[in-house]
């Protein structure tokens, strides 16, 4: 994911989608991504899915625990929400209006409330391009999906102009 200066934040990312997924199929996908954001970063794992630098310290002693998951109150990832499903697009994030929207800043930039960033930000908003693909590929169209049939037919087809023996249909 790109580095994103404090002046160009917004808590939220998009994704683009074919326009051929129904509304639905849109809000179940989008559902199916913060699932996955929220999984990934209890796990430990940015956007990016890498690690996410260590706690200070002090906020570790606070916390009772070293290992990084943002889920102090859990608070934070349970508001991720689908905030925009149109045709071609959804948008994933934070509504402007949430409390805690400082805090979502503060992780993604690392600045905690400062104008500048105190150490590397954990960006946790986003999903990699192979996760969005696992995530899509629950969501196939029929015309995408080619039959055990059509796939014998090509098959002999190509058979056929390279002179090796048919494949034989196993229905």
């Amino acid at each position: 994911m790109p580095k994103v200066s404090k002046d160009d934040f917004k808590p939220y990312f998009e994704i683009e989608l074919d326009k051929s997924y129904s509304p639905s199929e849109r809000e179940a996908i989008a559902q199916e991504v913060i699932d996955e954001i929220v999984s990934r970063t209890e796990n430990g794992l940015d956007a990016d899915n890498k690690r996410f630098i260590g706690y200070s310290k002090t906020y570790a002693k606070e916390k009772g625990q070293s290992n990084v998951d943002l889920t102090f109150s859990g608070e934070m990832l349970a508001e991720i929400r689908v905030l925009q499903n149109k045709s071609g697009k959804i948008r994933i994030g934070f509504d402007k209006d949430y409390d805690g929207i400082g805090k979502v800043e503060g992780n993604v930039l690392g600045t905690y409330g400062n104008d500048l960033p105190v150490n590397k930000g954990r960006n946790f908003l986003g999903i990699t391009d192979g996760d969005l693909r696992s995530i899509l590929n629950n969501y196939k169209k029929e015309e995408d999906v080619v039959t055990s049939k059509e796939a014998t037919r090509a098959a002999n087809r190509i058979a056929r102009n390279s002179n090796v023996e048919n494949f034989d249909d196993e229905e």
